[in-house]
């Protein structure tokens, strides 16, 4: 049978400490470390796949960049369904468009930009 310690004499202050197995402390902090699984997630929380294949679609911002594309600039006004290209992010497809700003959808993701910006 093992040995259990319940008081240790601190080396430091000479006090009389309750002991803390440290294996037992590993393992508590592995346990709070995992992440949980997709089956223990809400189904609010989870990321729906088809949603994200929605938002950005090769081809068509592809075919659309043959007819044209402008140059994203702060300053330039763009409307919903323009191809814009970002220094950055590439080729987007503007998905909203409101005054001072404008989502487009990158390959990257959705991103918020400002528009029709005067200095």
């Amino acid at each position: 049978m093992k040995e259990r310690f319940l008081k240790v004499m601190c080396k430091t202050c000479k006090g009389v400490h309750s002991y803390k197995d440290p294996d037992v402390s590993k393992a508590k902090a592995k346990a709070k470390a995992k992440p949980k699984s997709a089956a223990g997630k809400k189904a609010s929380d989870r990321k729906s796949s088809s949603k994200s294949k929605d938002t950005y679609d090769q081809a068509a911002i592809e075919a659309a960049a043959a007819k044209g594309t402008k140059e994203y600039q702060m300053s330039s006004t763009f409307q919903v369904g323009d191809i814009i290209a970002h220094p950055k992010f590439g080729l987007g497809l503007v998905k909203e468009a409101t005054k001072g700003n404008v989502v487009v959808s990158f390959k990257g993701g959705k991103k918020l930009l400002v528009h029709d910006y005067l200095d």
